[in-house]
């Protein structure tokens, strides 16, 4: 007989049950209603990148964080860490959107780093972005964004 399986998550991850995630889901709801009345779009974009997307700029920071493999197809695949460079792939495939483009997403990021109180290994991160305009304006109501959902 083999050994008994280690039932505790992952260090850094968490086991959220119904009780708790009914209230994650309750703030996530406020999320994406506030972004609704500011125009933003909801998108899902994928859990998993080609890890070239970050490491082809040194000086990102995050790549001594990221969860690696290699798939069967011998491509590096790298676990989402943060969006940004997945947003900057959508927006260059899809060059015929019209701007200003606003999105929004909340979704399970990875990084491989010190579990400290307010950073864990697997996370909920929600990105607001606009894509263009060129004026501190984008910035002004992406922070409206964010105060309206505080005061909710």
């Amino acid at each position: 007989m083999g050994s008994e399986i280690n039932l505790e998550s992952l260090k850094g991850t968490y086991d959220r049950y119904s009780e708790e995630w009914a209230t994650w889901s309750y703030l996530i709801d406020i999320v994406e209603e506030t972004a609704e009345e500011f125009g933003f779009r909801e998108i899902d974009p994928p859990s998993i990148e080609r890890q070239e997307l970050w490491t082809q700029k040194e000086e990102d920071s995050v790549t001594d964080e990221m969860y690696t493999f290699t798939d069967k197809g011998d491509n590096e695949i790298t676990l989402v860490p943060e969006q940004t460079p997945t947003r900057a792939r959508l927006i260059q495939k899809r060059k015929d959107l019209k701007t200003p483009v606003k999105w929004v997403n909340t979704s399970k990021r990875w990084r491989y780093e010190d579990v400290t109180q307010g950073r864990d290994r697997e996370f909920l991160q929600t990105d607001f972005d606009i894509f263009g305009v060129e004026s501190v304006n984008a910035d002004a109501e992406a922070i409206a964004a964010a105060a309206t959902i505080y005061q909710k």
